[in-house]
C-alpha cells in the first residue's frame, strides 16, 4: 500500500502547481485532518491536510489504520474528478513525504507537529505522508446560515421558505451528481 503511495507521490512531485500554496489560519480539525484558510494562485482555498503514517516494516502497525489510508487517496482521486457547480471544487492536491529525524536536524516530535501530529514520538521512524487537498473556501455553511437565522425574515422571524427550498434543490443537485458517479 504505501509503494502506491510513494508511486502517486513520485508522478506528482514533478508537477509543481501546489507548492505555491499560502497557509493562513486553521479553520477546523477533525479525524482525519485539519483545514487551513490559505491562497493558492491569487485565490482564497481550504487547504484540507491529512497525515498518513507508514507502516514500520516491524511489528508497529500504521499509527492510520490503512483502511483511513486509502480513503484519503481516495477521496483526492475523486474530489479532482468531479466538477459541478453545486459541489466544492477542488483544484489541486499534492502527496509529499515529510521529513523523519534521520538527516534532517528536526526531531520525530517536530517532524510530527509539522505533519498536524503533537503526539508524536522519538522511536517513530516509518515514512509519514501528507495529503494536501486545495479547494474552494466556502465562506458560510449552511449551519452558520441556521445559526445565524440569516434564513428568518428580520420582522416576524418566520423561516424564508424560498430561500430553504432554493438551498435545498441546490443540495440536491449536488447529490444527485456525487451520486451518479
Amino acid at each position: 500500500w504505501m509503494r502506491e503511495v510513494a508511486r502517486v507521490a513520485a508522478s506528482l512531485s514533478s508537477d509543481d502547481r501546489g507548492a505555491d500554496v499560502t497557509l493562513l489560519s486553521p479553520v477546523g480539525k477533525g479525524a482525519f485532518g485539519t483545514v487551513y484558510r490559505g491562497v493558492w494562485r491569487n485565490l482564497n482555498v481550504a487547504v484540507k491536510m491529512v497525515r498518513i503514517q507508514g507502516e514500520t516494516g516491524g511489528a508497529a502497525r500504521s499509527t492510520v489504520p490503512q483502511q483511513q489510508q486509502q480513503r484519503a487517496v481516495m477521496e483526492a482521486a475523486v474530489a479532482m474528478s468531479v466538477m459541478h457547480p453545486n459541489v466544492v471544487a477542488t483544484y489541486h492536491y499534492d502527496i509529499l513525504q515529510l521529513p523523519t529525524s534521520a538527516g534532517t536536524g528536526a526531531s520525530s516530535q517536530e517532524a510530527a507537529a509539522a505533519a498536524g501530529n503533537t503526539q508524536g514520538s522519538a522511536a517513530e521512524e516509518a515514512p509519514t505522508w501528507q495529503l494536501r487537498l486545495v479547494q474552494e473556501f466556502c465562506e458560510a455553511s449552511l449551519h452558520d446560515a441556521l445559526r445565524s437565522r440569516t434564513l428568518h425574515d428580520p420582522e416576524s422571524g418566520r423561516p424564508v421558505l424560498p430561500a430553504i427550498i432554493a438551498i435545498l434543490q441546490h443540495i440536491v443537485h449536488g447529490m444527485e451528481y456525487l451520486h451518479s458517479k
